[in-house]
């Protein structure tokens, strides 16, 4: 009977425990909308478990894209699917559907009497956070919401209130290292009228059933052992968590288990950059708080929002709208600030250009490609011998056909291998290596096997991580090495009306200018991962010391979480890839409690008309600008040209970025 009403156009919807199922509009018009209106058949192909003639049926999860894609296919013109078609489904959608939960009115979850607890009493846009996410967690079924806000607009406050409004019996913070004393014990000593007793992982001591625990993202191992004894509603705040958007990494995987391992649970994303680039970042967003987020609606995910994914972003930025309520830090922090741009001249800059740099390139490949050649006999016994040692280890039929599949890869990827088919089969390949032959072999074995492995399988992507890594890596340190002398920093220095902030990528641009500036009479104070000094004490030591000026460091080791209202100039000596790593960067200094205008200096070489490693960092910037401008729905003020495309896809030559990627992972074994 319902086979003959959808023949004849009665539309019907249904739903069941994992789909909803639309019968009565035709499948193939809704596929050619779809692929005139976005331009890929990835929203078909994988959105879709069934799409054919009269019935499409997706997963739970994408009802509000599916809503979304039918919504725009109607107000399209030209469209060929039937518009009353079209209307009768939307409306079942709404009706039939978890869908209806959208529109409901919704008594508050928050009791908003736990506001006493605070000196501080909430600003409007705070407010307005909290009345959403009471609405938005019920009307969408979700566990927790992403607070996506700039520097200064109080998320802190906002996460540790709002715990209070929930009744949470215990309050799981997960932050960076650096922010663990500065930012969340001393709030929570200091924000409320009685002080809360908090632990810290990082004390080392115990832990004895206290509500507030405070844990670093490296002490997550530690925090899952806690929390799997924890009875109650658990509130985890996640600061920073753009930190956290690589779903391969192990402290994510931890801190989804976290959350998924808690019956009664809210989780609060933040961040004020919480996409770096691309789409596929929101997927440990949406595991931890979404429960229709399911294995297989992960595998649909990564295929329509890969990771070189650039079309249907509208479609996600709905999704994001949903799930995320966003404060821009012009909003809060009203700061006067002024960008300078200082292009600089260097006495050796034509080094620098990328035809320089290419040719250098062309002659280490070129030079290493025949070094391989001529050895890979060598290289070839070198990787057998280092297999034999691992075969005679093996003692179970699972590690065999483990092993012949790992040779099966091989072979086909030494036969001839294509970046973009095999993807799979080199990651499995690299896997396997890294951490199931390698730990069996002897040590002076082990490092020549991760060497000859490679040339064994690709010689020549091996040479391409070398070259970028060896060559184009080290002529862009040396690149900003050579300009230190001719940045003018002691004029910018002692021009600003406080203290003055240095940014660089590199560790060796760092030092050099740390040392560079103590000949010129100043008191540096320098800030990386291989300092040997905690961050906390050395920004410590920056805002005490009225002789420390200024802080030199690393994008990684301070753009994110330690305020420095002490300085209010910043100068940024390269532009880092990401525009996450600049907005934090920026933010150290122009946030709430800043009491005096901000500047910043970015400095790139010049080479003229001629392009060159400083700048072209600056057009992955603005690429990368735009990509999450397009995610998160908000306007970009600049036009996208083929060379910011270039830059991004291809770097330096016309290399995918797959293989870019297993580039680098095998220079980094090199």
């Amino acid at each position: 009977m319902k086979f003959l009403q959808r023949a004849l156009g009665f539309v019907d919807v249904s739903e069941d425990e994992k789909y909803i199922t639309i019968g009565g509009v035709k499948a193939e018009n809704i596929g050619k909308d779809i692929l005139r209106l976005w331009g890929t058949n990835r929203i078909e192909q994988y959105m879709f478990s069934e799409i054919g003639g009269r019935v499409i049926r997706f997963p739970k999860f994408f009802g509000p894209e599916v809503h979304y894609i039918l919504n725009k296919i109607l107000n399209t013109k030209g469209a060929a699917t039937s518009r009353g078609g079209i209307r009768d489904a939307l409306k079942l959608l709404e009706q039939n559907t978890w869908m209806k939960r959208i529109t409901q009115e919704y008594e508050s979850i928050l009791n908003m009497d736990a506001l006493k607890l605070f000196k501080k009493q909430p600003m409007p846009h705070q407010m307005n956070f909290f009345q959403m996410y009471s609405h938005r967690t019920q009307a969408y079924g979700l566990n927790g919401y992403l607070l996506s806000a700039g520097a200064g607009t109080g998320k802190t406050l906002m996460a540790l209130m709002l715990s209070e409004m929930l009744a949470a019996d215990y309050v799981a913070i997960v932050c960076p290292k650096n922010a663990a004393y500065r930012v969340w014990a001393t709030s929570l000593a200091e924000e409320y009228h009685d002080p809360r007793k908090t632990w810290v992982i990082a004390d080392g001591k115990p832990y004895e059933g206290q509500k507030y625990i405070v844990c670093h993202y490296e002490g997550l191992d530690k925090l899952k052992a806690i929390v799997s004894r924890l009875n109650g509603r658990v509130v985890v705040p996640l600061d920073e968590s753009h930190n956290l958007n690589s779903d391969d990494s192990l402290r994510t995987q931890y801190f989804i288990e976290i959350c998924r391992s808690i019956r009664m649970v809210h989780v609060l994303w933040m961040s004020g950059t919480p996409v770096k680039a691309l789409g596929y970042e929101s997927i440990p967003l949406l595991r931890s708080i979404d429960p229709l987020f399911t294995d297989e609606v992960e595998a649909r995910f990564k295929k329509i929002y890969g990771r070189d994914a650039t079309k249907a972003l509208d479609i996600l930025r709905q999704r994001f709208g949903m799930i995320s309520f966003h404060v821009e830090s012009s909003a809060v922090v009203t700061n006067e600030t002024s960008t300078h741009t200082k292009m600089i001249k260097i006495p050796n800059g034509k080094a620098y250009t990328l035809d320089a740099v290419r040719a250098d390139m062309q002659k280490f490949i070129e030079d290493r490609l025949k070094y391989y050649m001529s050895e890979r006999k060598t290289y070839r016994k070198t990787y057998e011998r280092a297999l034999d040692i691992y075969e005679d280890t093996i003692d179970n039929s699972e590690d065999k056909r483990a092993f012949k599949i790992y040779k099966r890869y091989v072979d086909m990827i030494a036969a001839g291998f294509d970046p973009t088919s095999m993807a799979k089969e080199a990651k499995y390949c690299n896997h396997f290596e890294k951490n199931i032959i390698a730990p069996t072999l002897p040590k002076d074995l082990k490092k020549a096997f991760m060497s000859a492995k490679s040339v064994v399988k690709y010689p020549q992507l091996k040479v391409l991580g070398e070259a970028l890594g060896g060559v184009l890596g080290k002529k862009r340190v040396q690149c900003h090495l050579d300009m230190i002398p001719y940045m003018g920093l002691e004029a910018i220095i002692n021009a600003a009306t406080k203290k003055t902030i240095i940014f660089s990528s590199y560790v060796e641009v760092v030092d050099a200018i740390t040392k560079y500036l103590k000949t010129k009479g100043f008191n540096p104070i320098a800030v990386h991962a291989q300092t040997g000094q905690e961050l906390s004490q050395a920004v410590n030591q920056f805002f005490k010391d009225p002789k420390l000026n200024p802080l030199v460091a690393t994008y990684q080791s301070l753009s994110t979480a330690v305020p420095i209202i002490v300085a209010n100039c910043t100068v940024f000596t390269n532009m880092p890839y990401r525009e996450y790593e600049i907005t934090q960067a920026r933010a150290r200094t122009n946030r709430l409690g800043q009491d005096t205008a901000v500047e910043y200096y970015n400095t790139f070489l010049d080479t003229g008309k001629e392009p060159n490693v400083s700048t072209r960092s600056r057009d992955i910037l603005e690429w990368s600008r735009q990509q999450v401008a397009a995610i998160l729905g908000q306007d970009y003020g600049g036009t996208i040209t083929a060379e910011m495309v270039n830059a991004m896809e291809s770097q330096e030559e016309d290399f995918s970025p797959i293989q870019i990627s297993l580039a680098m992972e095998e220079y980094a074994d090199f």
